[in-house]
């Protein structure tokens, strides 16, 4: 008897250390974070004023934004990962009611940043595009600001200056189509960027002047069109390249 007094102990112990054992769960992942930027002027679409309100809808989330103007920027809208379709409409009384002039689908993922911008293609007709930021860390960081340029205009082909103030020499970014866009580094400080067609010295928008702090990214896009002006949204991503 005393065998079996002791194995029925030892199994009853066990169970109570398993029932009683409590894993610590696993961290969620942070949901990504979406901006965006309206890069359409109301001229190129026959309206009266440049300004072009449009209200901004996402699925699965709903109006996000309303009466949304030309050149402006907004966000971080939060979202779950997985697919989206963001849908731009006229602004109306009622926001997000009227049919939408542009959609976009796109995939969202944890813990990433992204842009979505409505533009004019290279042949004039509204679009969307959308960027993703980098916010990882890395060794070369070394306190540095991060820039993303995009050209998002109806236009010629770009190329894009940046210039550290006091510094002699400047990033020059060479060849930006419609849509595209380029990352780099450099030190945080008073920044000048300015944008002219390839190849030539002419310039199309600029001087900006931007001042930029350690590990944080900024967003410069070239938006409108060759015909009725050359304008600039630009915004920080309020975040650290890499998330503690």
């Amino acid at each position: 008897m005393k065998p079996q007094k002791t194995i029925l102990f030892t199994a009853l112990a066990l169970t109570l250390l398993v029932a009683g054992f409590s894993p610590t769960p696993a961290r969620a992942l942070p949901p990504a974070l979406i901006y965006v930027v309206h890069g359409i002027n109301g001229l190129d679409m026959s309206q009266p004023l440049m300004q072009y309100p449009l209200d901004v809808s996402i699925s699965g989330v709903g109006c996000v934004l309303s009466n949304f103007m030309f050149m402006r920027s907004a966000g971080p809208i939060s979202v779950e990962p997985g697919n989206y379709t963001i849908s731009f409409s006229p602004a109306s009384a009622t926001p997000c009611s009227s049919p939408a002039i542009l959609t976009r689908t796109f995939y969202a993922d944890f813990d990433k940043v992204y842009t979505v911008i409505a533009h004019l293609d290279a042949g004039g007709a509204p679009t969307a595009s959308q960027f993703w930021f980098d916010v990882s860390h890395t060794t070369s960081d070394n306190g540095k600001s991060r820039f993303t340029v995009v050209n998002a205009a109806w236009g010629p082909t770009v190329d894009a200056y940046a210039k550290l103030k006091k510094k002699p020499a400047s990033i020059k970014l060479s060849g930006l189509t419609n849509g595209s866009g380029i990352t780099f580094q450099g030190k945080a400080g008073n920044w000048k960027l300015w944008f002219t067609p390839t190849g030539s010295a002419s310039w199309l928008y600029g001087p900006m002047d931007m001042k930029t702090a350690k590990f944080h990214h900024y967003f410069i896009a070239l938006v409108g069109s060759a015909t009725n002006g050359y304008y600039s949204a630009s915004f920080s991503v309020n975040t650290y390249h890499y998330r503690p």
